[in-house]
């Protein structure tokens, strides 16, 4: 499931923010399920006279539960790779249109 907000409140001030939640389910075999909630957020503003410099700061799961892992499962074995992955991090970032 997600949900995506983008608003403009006053011009060339912007807000951006999603949300996504999954779940995988275990299947009833060894190991449990797996819930995560990813949070991402940024505020910007648009410079110059016709607004063509973007700056951006982005936080990126802001939950800290992003999780990144493959589950396969056959007649014969069972098997669940976990990974680590980039947890919450902050951006900057200059764009020019």
């Amino acid at each position: 499931m997600e949900f995506r907000l983008n608003l403009e409140p006053v011009e060339r001030l912007f807000f951006n923010t999603d949300l996504n939640w999954s779940y995988y389910s275990s299947f009833g075999i060894a190991g449990k399920d797996q819930r995560n909630m990813r949070w991402n957020a940024s505020v910007g503003y648009k410079f110059l006279k016709k607004k063509q410099l973007h700056a951006t700061v982005s936080v990126y799961d802001i939950l800290a539960q992003n999780v990144n892992f493959t589950r396969n499962i056959s007649e014969t074995y069972y098997e669940e790779i976990h990974r680590d992955i980039f947890s919450r991090y902050v951006m900057l970032e200059l764009k020019w249109k």
